[in-house]
């Protein structure tokens, strides 16, 4: 549109609105007014305010996230600082170094690779000293775990595999 149908647009708009009554007047600046008032609405309050309900959400999300990758961090510096991987000697060794801080709570059967704990009412706190250390010392992996909780502690046997020197 050029400048000049403009100008002639706004003339015949300002004369049509000098020919309404003031009833008239009133009830089209009612309706303009409502008319902006739902565009401003829809066009920037209800954005605005269904981002705000959602943020809350979305902080526990990303903060449930962020704690996760924090503790895989941990983790992973964890396995970093690891020794290398010991011989099946050493590591039969730091088997037997663990269960002997059972006392007789535990006793270790060394059966090539693999190595059984039978365990005899063993602590919650000392089966997870236990466990650290043949992780930790002997690098071993479990294959069997068939343990139940008493009334003093954990009894049942545990079947690990001794991880292979490269």
């Amino acid at each position: 549109m050029k400048k000049a149908d403009l100008l002639a647009w706004r003339d015949r708009a300002r004369t049509r609105w000098a020919q309404l009554t003031a009833r008239e007047r009133v009830i089209l600046g009612g309706g303009a007014a409502v008319l902006a008032g739902v565009v401003v609405w829809l066009a920037v309050i209800q954005p605005v305010w269904r981002t705000w309900k959602t943020v809350p959400a979305q902080r526990q999300q990303l903060e449930a996230q962020w704690l996760k990758m924090r503790a895989q961090a941990t983790q992973a510096k964890s396995l970093q600082a690891l020794q290398a991987v010991p011989t099946p000697e050493q590591a039969r060794q730091a088997l037997q170094a663990a269960t002997q801080a059972l006392g007789s709570a535990g006793q270790l059967q060394l059966k090539g690779e693999r190595a059984e704990l039978t365990l005899n009412e063993v602590s919650p706190d000392a089966l997870q000293v236990w466990l650290r250390q043949a992780r930790q010392g002997a690098r071993v992996r479990p294959l069997e775990m068939d343990v139940r909780h008493g009334e003093r502690g954990w009894s049942g046997r545990l079947v690990v595999q001794l991880l292979a020197a490269p």
